[in-house]
This record gives C-alpha cells, structure tokens and sequence, in this order.
C-alpha cells in the first residue's frame, strides 16, 4: 500500500485526535494533527510519541495557506468553517478532503463546490 501523508484539521481536538489516532493505528500513513495553535498540536504529538507531526493552520485565514498543505494528500476536516475558500483550495490542489462536521451549513458549503471537484477529479 502506498504511504499518504493525511492532514487532520482540529487534529488536537476530541474528534481529530480520534481519527489521528486511529489513523496510526491502521495504516502506514504520514498523519499530521494542525490547527491554530502549535503548543496544543505539538502537546498532542508528545502523547502519541511524536507519530503525528503537529503543524499550524487556520482554515478561516482566506486563501492565505501554508506551504507544507501542497504535499498532503487527504485532509479531514474536523472543525466549522465560515466559508468555502479551503475546501476549494483542496480540490484545486489535488488533495482529497473529508469533512466531518456536524451543521447542514458547513456541509452544503462542500456541495456548492461538487462541480468543481468533479472537473478535476478529486
């Protein structure tokens, strides 16, 4: 099996360590628990022993995205967000996105891009 390299946003938090957790557990994959806040992601590294990469990100910081998103190849998301801009960041970047949010809001933000993801085939 091919190793991916998979992004859990809100990585840090009850759901994100969950999946980071399971993540580890089940596959040989590169797993990286970001968020906004560092210290929490690289405390959460600490307790797993330092599986996971801890990274900084802020989905809500509109279009403006770190450079180490390019090399992901899944990102769930495990936290709201207030608009579409990363999600169609991913699609546009070829990275396969998984959302794992409990609002009918947040969820029909990804539907509004389906053509989009359908065109370049993520």
């Amino acid at each position: 099996m091919e190793t991916k390299t998979i992004a859990v946003i809100g990585g840090y938090g009850q759901v994100g360590r969950v999946i980071c957790e399971r993540l580890l557990m089940q596959h040989s994959n590169n797993v990286i628990a970001a968020g906004r806040s560092m210290r929490k992601a690289k405390a959460f590294s600490e307790e797993v022993d330092n599986k996971v990469t801890p990274q900084l990100i802020d989905v809500m910081n509109t279009g403006d995205y770190p450079d180490w998103l390019k090399d992901v190849d899944l990102c769930v998301m495990c936290i709201e967000q207030k608009h579409p801009n990363f999600i169609k960041f991913c699609f546009q970047h070829h990275i396969d996105y998984i959302d794992i949010s409990p609002s009918y809001e947040s969820l029909s933000q990804v539907m509004v891009l389906d053509e989009l993801a359908k065109k370049i085939s993520v």
